[in-house]
């Protein structure tokens, strides 16, 4: 979007952190997927040996395990892609005299420091984050209409996952850059 002042603060992705986040997960879901699809398969063997008697109850249980099956497969696929986004992402944030650019998987957006109204940490480890409340209408990006009213009503988020400098930086830099009229507040 803009190329940032030399004074700027420049949060990178640390891919390393990044990777610490999301390898554990991924792994975890896709041995349980695999422990799913056996029992899955021997669930079939059983109900296609088994008695008549039995016939309704292996199939329902056959049911469940390949639902579960395909909300697994959903849910490697998903973490996959974002793990993939967030490890693609050099410079996360740009915190400068122009405003605040924030660059997440599916956006990147410039927000003047005019436009944010609000910011709150949360969470603690994995689960920092930042949510910065905003006037959508003055975010300046190519954003999808439902992107915007998304950000309108739950605000900009990041998440402090991969972040160097973390998000205490980044508030630091959002009292900075609104002259002290928002103050960052721990939720």
């Amino acid at each position: 979007m803009h190329a940032p002042a030399p004074n700027a603060l420049v949060v990178t992705t640390d891919r390393a952190a990044v990777d610490a986040f999301y390898r554990p997960r991924i792994v975890g879901i896709a041995i349980c997927l695999a422990l799913i699809v056996v029992l899955a398969a021997a669930l079939v063997v059983l109900v296609a040996s088994s008695s008549s008697a039995a016939f309704p109850v292996g199939w329902l249980n056959l049911v469940i395990a390949l639902t579960l099956i395909g909300t697994s497969t959903v849910q490697l696929a998903v973490l996959s892609r974002v793990w993939r986004r967030m490890r693609a992402i050099d410079v996360r944030v740009v915190a400068d005299d122009a405003g605040l650019r924030a660059v997440l998987p599916d956006v990147d957006v410039l927000v003047p420091w005019s436009a944010v109204h609000h910011a709150r940490l949360q969470g603690t480890g994995p689960r920092h984050r930042m949510t910065i409340d905003v006037d959508a209408a003055a975010v300046v990006g190519a954003l999808p209409d439902a992107q915007r009213r998304r950000i309108a009503r739950r605000g900009l988020m990041l998440s402090a996952v991969g972040m160097r400098p973390g998000l205490d930086a980044v508030a630091h830099a959002i009292v900075v850059g609104t002259q002290g009229r928002v103050r960052p507040t721990v939720v």
